[in-house]
């Protein structure tokens, strides 16, 4: 132990040396969770569930690593049909084109190209492909022609 005596009026000029030794500190635990808790409250895994519709998971998009969302639709009956720059997903019906609902994060979007989401932003899919199968808070925009259902990490 040193003693340090003050004078006033009188600077000190002090150096001091501490020791470098460390000090163990208790482990740190982190804990994550998964952004699937957003589809489960969605009703994404109970609406799977129930057996209607195709989905898409994030592990299937993961797994297929698409340019665009629009590849993903392969084999559930709806396309993306363009015109000029005016995209939007549809089925063919009976021999005519049927316009297809989109919902993005549970909300209704006209006209709207799923191709401007980056694959990589998107959870899940879930394609109905006609108005009887579409859920009933989805079905009162869906008429006959089905929706798709975009679920985002957002």
């Amino acid at each position: 132990d040193y003693q340090i005596v003050l004078q006033p009026g009188r600077a000190l000029e002090l150096s001091i040396l501490l020791d470098m030794t460390g000090v163990e500190l208790a482990p740190i635990v982190v804990e994550a969770s998964s952004t699937e808790w957003a589809l489960s409250l969605a009703g994404f895994y109970s609406r799977r569930d129930r057996g209607f519709g195709r989905f898409v998971t994030r592990d299937d998009i993961a797994r297929r690593h698409p340019a665009n969302l629009s590849s993903m639709l392969a084999g559930t009956g709806v396309v993306m049909r363009c015109v000029r720059t005016h995209c939007v997903p549809v089925r063919y019906a009976s021999g005519r084109r049927c316009p297809v609902s989109v919902f993005l994060d549970g909300l209704r979007v006209e006209s709207y190209n799923i191709d401007m989401i980056p694959p990589e932003d998107v959870l899940g899919i879930e394609v109905y492909r006609q108005g009887a199968d579409t859920p009933a808070e989805f079905s009162r925009w869906s008429a006959d022609c089905g929706a798709v259902l975009i679920w985002t990490k957002n």
